[in-house]
């Protein structure tokens, strides 16, 4: 090859039933760099859940806000950088996130109310090593406006 150094970093993550496996691809010409490998996985992490998804909120197991992407910040109205460390309660309205983050049952496709929008979402408890650590929501859809809900039967 070249110069460069690099380092390969597998991450296992489960999301409700679903468990995945995150590879995080380094490099660098700095062999240094790899001092601070947490931070470089950190922010590679935040790079790709902003790139693959379009609304996604974490919580922690107290439902304070981990990580809001910006498209889903947008969307509700909110600074992305101010709303880490609130209470997901402060930034999204009608959520359940620091509910599922708490009792580690799923929830899916969930019809919320956002403002005069609704919404279409997903939220699942996060797990790792067995262990519940949060929460991930995730918007399936939206839809502005009216929404008229027919009784079945």
């Amino acid at each position: 090859m070249n110069d460069n150094n690099g380092i390969v970093r597998k991450a296992i993550i489960q999301m409700g039933d679903a468990e995945y496996q995150i590879y995080l691809l380094l490099f660098t010409n700095n062999k240094s760099d790899f001092l601070n490998i947490d931070n470089h996985e950190e922010l590679l992490f935040k790079d790709i859940i902003e790139f693959a998804y379009d609304g996604l909120v974490m919580v922690d197991t107290e439902g304070y806000v981990q990580m809001l992407s910006h498209a889903y910040a947008d969307f509700l109205g909110v600074d992305q950088e101010s709303s880490i460390g609130k209470h997901v309660t402060e930034v999204i309205e009608n959520t359940r996130m620091h509910v599922v983050a708490k009792t580690g049952k799923q929830e899916v496709a969930e019809l919320q109310k956002i403002k005069d929008n609704y919404i279409i979402a997903t939220r699942s408890p996060i797990r790792k090593q067995g262990k519940l650590i949060g929460a991930v929501g995730k918007i399936l859809l939206r839809m502005s406006g009216n929404l008229r809900l027919f009784p079945s039967g």
